[in-house]
C-alpha cells in the first residue's frame, strides 16, 4: 500500500518481521500492510488490533519491539515506557465503527488461519525424472497391483500431469500440475462422499486411491492438510455447518510406501452423503442469467470496473498493456454448505479450464464468475472458512502467479477494520474513509460510517455467492493502471453519494428483482 499510494511525510527507516507479525518503521509514523495509518497508531495484522500510542514522536532509536505475549497481547517500548495493546482497543477517529455490530453492511471478520507444512517449493516431482516415461509405466503397473481391487471397482485415478500453462508475455512456461492436482483431489472427495444410499452396503467401506505423479509429495501433504481443517472445523462445529445432519466424512491418507505421491481415500455407509444437497437447486441458465443482469447494472452501467465493458467479455482498456479482451466464464455449483468439498472441486475444475483455454483467442478466458446459491443465506462460512480454503489452496498448488480469487455475496459487509478478513475481501471502513478524505472531504463529511460500509458493500453484493477469479497478470495491470483511491472514491459517490448516488434501498429493490428473474 505504501508503495502504490506513497506519503511524501514518511521516510522508511526499516523493516521488521517477528512471529508472524511485519512492521515498517518510518520517520513519523508506522505503515503495515493492508492498512494506512497515521502518526504513531500501530497495528498487528496477525493479532488483529489497533491501538492509538500517546508519543506523539517515533524514530528508530526510541522504538524497539519486545515480544508478543500471547495472541492478544504485544508489548513494544517506546520513550523508555511500555505500551500494552489488546484486542478490544478502539480505533481512533471521529467515529467508533460498528463497535456494536449492528451495521447491515460492516462486520468484523474471524480470521480463519489454515496453517500447512512448510518446504521447499523446488522439490523434484516424478515427471522431471531423466526417465520420467519409463518410471511412470513401472510405478502404475506396481500400484495397479498393490490396489487391484479399486482397479477393478474403476475407483483407480492415475493422473497424467503434462500440461503447461503457454505464456504470450514470457518466455518461460508455467506447470499446472498443481492446479490439476488440487481439481483431481478435490473431486475425488466430493466423488466418494455422495455415493447414493443404494450403492452404499451397511458396514461395508468404499476406497478411492488418487495417484499423482506430477506433483511434489509435499503438496500431496498440503492438500491433506487443507482437507483436514475442513473435516475438523466441521465435526466440531467450528464452521458452524454441522446442524445435526448425518455428515459425511471421508478419510484421507497419504500411502507412505508408494513410489509417487499417492492418497488414499476411504468411506463406509454411515459416511455417505444422505439428503444434504440443495433443494430444488436452481437452474444453470437462470443463475448465469441473474449475474449477467447485476453485472450489466453495476460493473457496466454504473461503470464500478472500468476494465468490464460488457456482461460476456472484460480487460477492455488494456490492451497496450499486452492483457487482450476475453470472455467472462459462468459457472453454477449446485453445492450445500454440507458439500463444501464440491464446490471445491467446481472451482478448481472451472479455474484449470480458465487457464488452459489461454488468455486469448476462440476460447480465451478473461475471468471466471463461479454462483454457488446453496450458500446464498450463510455469509460468514462463505467470507470465512470457503475462501480462506481457496487461499490456502491456491498457495498449495502454487497458483498464485497465474490467478487471484475475489469475494462477492448477497449479503456482503466490508470489513470493520478491526480483524485481517484474508485476501480477496473489499478494503476495510477506515482505508476506504481515509480514501474519501485524500480525495472528496465534501463527500467524506456527508457520509457517516455505515454509509461509507454501504459504498464498498453494494460493490460486492450479488444476487448469489460467487467466487470471481480473475488472472493475476490482468489483476497486476488493472493495478497499475488505475488509482485504487480515486477509483474507490468515485465507486462510492456513484453507489451512496448524497447527490447522485444510486441510493441503498433503489440497490436493494434491485438486487432483490435480480434474484427473482426465472421465478
Amino acid at each position: 500500500d505504501y508503495k502504490r499510494t506513497p506519503r511524501k511525510d514518511l521516510h522508511i527507516l526499516g523493516v521488521g518481521v517477528e512471529d508472524k507479525c511485519m512492521i515498517v518503521m518510518a520517520r513519523k509514523a508506522l505503515v503495515v500492510p493492508f492498512l494506512s495509518i497515521t502518526l504513531c497508531e500501530i497495528y498487528c495484522p496477525a493479532c488483529a488490533f489497533l491501538q492509538h500510542a500517546s508519543n506523539p514522536i517515533l524514530d528508530s532509536s526510541r522504538f524497539s519491539r519486545q515480544n508478543v505475549q500471547g495472541e492478544n497481547d504485544i508489548v513494544v517500548s517506546m520513550s523508555g515506557g511500555e505500551i500494552g495493546l489488546d484486542k478490544s482497543s478502539k480505533q481512533p477517529g471521529s467515529n467508533d465503527i460498528n463497535n456494536d455490530s449492528k451495521c447491515p453492511f460492516s462486520m468484523t471478520f474471524t480470521r480463519n488461519r489454515i496453517d500447512v507444512s512448510s518446504g521447499k517449493r523446488n522439490e523434484r516431482i516424478a515427471s522431471q525424472h531423466p526417465f520420467s516415461g519409463l518410471k511412470a509405466k513401472l510405478d502404475r503397473a506396481r500400484l495397479e497391483l498393490k490396489y487391484k481391487s479399486q482397479v477393478n471397482d474403476g475407483r483407480f485415478r492415475w493422473l497424467d500431469l503434462d500440461s503447461v500453462v503457454k505464456s504470450e508475455d514470457r518466455n518461460n512456461n508455467l506447470p499446472l500440475g498443481g492446479v490439476e492436482a488440487m481439481s483431481a483431489f478435490w473431486r475425488a472427495v466430493s466423488d466418494l462422499s455422495e455415493i447414493s444410499e443404494m450403492e452404499a452396503v451397511e458396514g461395508t467401506e468404499r476406497t478411492l486411491v488418487l495417484a499423482l505423479p506430477g506433483v511434489t509429495q509435499l503438496t500431496a501433504i498440503r492438500m491433506l492438510e487443507i482437507y483436514d481443517w475442513l473435516v475438523s472445523g466441521t465435526l466440531n462445529g467450528e464452521l458452524g455447518i454441522n446442524d445435526g445432519s448425518e455428515l459425511p466424512v471421508v478419510r484421507a491418507t497419504l500411502d507412505k510406501d508408494a513410489p509417487i505421491p499417492v492418497i488414499v481415500l476411504m468411506a463406509d455407509a454411515t459416511s455417505v452423503q444422505k439428503s444434504l444437497t440443495v433443494s430444488n437447486p436452481e437452474k444453470s441458465l437462470v443463475v448465469e442469467e441473474r449475474i449477467k443482469a447485476w453485472v450489466r447494472r453495476v460493473l457496466v452501467n454504473l461503470g464500478i470496473c472500468p476494465f468490464t465493458k460488457s456482461d460476456s467479455w472484460s480487460g477492455q482498456g488494456l490492451a497496450d498493456l499486452n492483457i487482450p479482451v476475453a470472455r467472462i466464464a459462468y459457472h453454477h455449483s449446485v453445492a450445500s454448505i454440507h458439500q463444501i468439498a464440491l464446490l471445491m472441486a467446481d472451482t478448481w475444475e472451472a479455474i484449470h479450464d480458465m487457464i488452459s483455454a489461454g488468455p486469448s483467442g476462440r476460447d480465451g478466458v478473461s475471468s471466471i464468475l463461479l454462483a454457488a446459491p446453496g450458500f446464498d443465506d450463510y455469509f460468514s462460512l462463505w467470507a470465512g472458512p470457503v475462501f480462506a480454503m481457496l487461499e490456502a489452496s491456491v498457495g498449495v498448488a502454487e497458483a498464485e502467479s497465474l490467478i487471484g480469487i475475489v469475494c462477492f455475496h448477497p449479503k456482503y459487509a466490508t470489513p470493520d477494520g478491526k480483524s485481517w478478513p484474508g485476501f480477496g475481501h473489499m478494503h476495510s471502513v477506515p482505508r476506504l474513509r481515509g480514501w474519501l478524505d485524500d480525495n472528496n472531504v465534501e463527500l467524506s463529511r456527508q457520509l457517516t460510517d455505515e454509509e461509507v460500509a454501504a459504498g464498498g458493500a453494494w460493490q460486492r453484493r450479488t444476487p448469489h455467492a460467487v467466487i470471481n477469479v480473475l488472472r493475476a497478470d490482468q489483476l497486476a495491470a488493472a493495478e497499475g493502471r488505475r488509482s485504487s483511491s480515486s477509483l474507490y472514491t468515485r465507486n462510492i459517490d456513484k453507489l451512496i453519494g448524497k447527490t447522485r448516488g444510486v441510493g441503498s434501498g433503489k440497490l436493494a429493490a434491485c438486487l432483490s428483482k435480480e434474484r427473482q428473474l426465472g421465478r
